[in-house]
């Protein structure tokens, strides 16, 4: 497992995320899909805005958190700040 960018190892299974601003890390994100929600942590920077592939993501999503709203890949969510 990689360190991301807050040093923690990434772990797929876990309910994380990236985000294109380094200022939310180690904010909560509350992630809404289709009937399904969760609240993840930032604790890495992505996607890049310059790739011409990630450039219209708002989030990245670890696996566990996917598997929570019942994504396979890419899908449209809503994203909302949580509190802190």
């Amino acid at each position: 497992y990689y360190p991301t960018a807050n040093g923690d190892k990434f772990n797929p299974n876990l309910l994380t995320a990236a985000f294109p601003d380094k200022n939310y890390l180690g904010r909560y994100f509350l992630v809404k899909g289709l009937g399904e929600e969760v609240i993840v942590y930032v604790n890495d920077i992505g996607p890049s805005r310059e790739n011409p592939k990630t450039k219209h993501r708002v989030i990245d999503l670890a696996r566990g958190a996917k598997e929570v709203l019942g994504m396979d890949g890419k899908a449209q969510v809503k994203v909302y700040a949580c509190n802190s």
